[in-house]
């Protein structure tokens, strides 16, 4: 018996092949891991008019919050204020690519080093953002800046 391809055929292998790209795509996306930004993101924007109170303060500072990243750690140096009080807050390394790679750190530190140290031991090669809110003399600030990780 010979086969003849026709428009039935045609029709029939398209309909296949459309059915199988369907289940292909959704067996690739059932896998891929769904990260918002934070896991409380929801309650974090609620309290976004704090964050934006923060920043400009942050803003109205004449030095800014320094980064840089040497051997394995990362330097976050505090602006100077006119307070120079002591300084208490977190910094949160954020990962852009997987949340469950963030850690948060707590910190108080004095006035005279204004330095707070961050190791890179448990950090993946990569962009990382560090989220520092603080505060000083009851003035609280916010501020985001990107670092690059390399190792």
């Amino acid at each position: 018996m010979k086969f003849k391809f026709n428009w039935g055929w045609g029709i029939f292998f398209f309909i296949l092949l459309f059915f199988a790209s369907i289940i292909w795509r959704i067996s690739i996306t059932s896998k891929q891991k769904i990260n918002l930004v934070t896991p409380d993101y929801y309650p974090k924007g609620i309290s976004y008019e704090q964050e934006i109170k923060k920043k400009n303060n942050y803003a109205s500072l004449h030095d800014k919050l320094e980064l840089r990243q040497e051997g394995d750690s990362i330097f976050v140096k505090f602006p100077s204020t006119d307070k120079m009080k002591e300084i208490s807050g977190t910094i949160l390394v954020y990962r852009p690519a997987d949340y469950e790679d963030d850690s948060l750190f707590e910190f108080s530190i004095d006035d005279s080093v204004r330095i707070f140290s961050i190791s890179t031991d448990f950090m993946k090669k990569g962009l990382y953002q560090i989220q520092a809110d603080w505060q000083e003399d009851s003035v609280p600030y916010y501020t985001e800046q990107y670092i690059t990780v390399k190792k």
